[in-house]
């Protein structure tokens, strides 16, 4: 089984609910267990996008906070 361990940073964040004040993902990490090395993404060389097509390449994602905050992070 493909398995991802990803991490995210974004903006400054006060409305955990909703999420309504998420701009930004800044940074995403992952952590790829068939390779064993980390892949990053970040904002500054404009390429998120790519590791959201990562993502797309593992069949479990594993995240510390993914439910509450990643995952819809990142689907927003």
């Amino acid at each position: 089984m493909k398995v991802g361990v990803i991490d995210i940073e974004t903006n400054a964040i006060t409305d955990w609910a909703r999420l309504s004040d998420l701009t930004t993902v800044h940074c995403l990490c992952i952590y790829d267990s068939d390779d064993q090395t980390v892949h990053r993404y970040n904002s500054n060389d404009g390429n998120i996008r790519k590791g959201l097509d990562h993502l797309a390449k593992f069949q479990t994602l594993v995240a510390h906070n993914g439910i509450d905050f990643d995952f819809p992070a990142l689907k927003k």
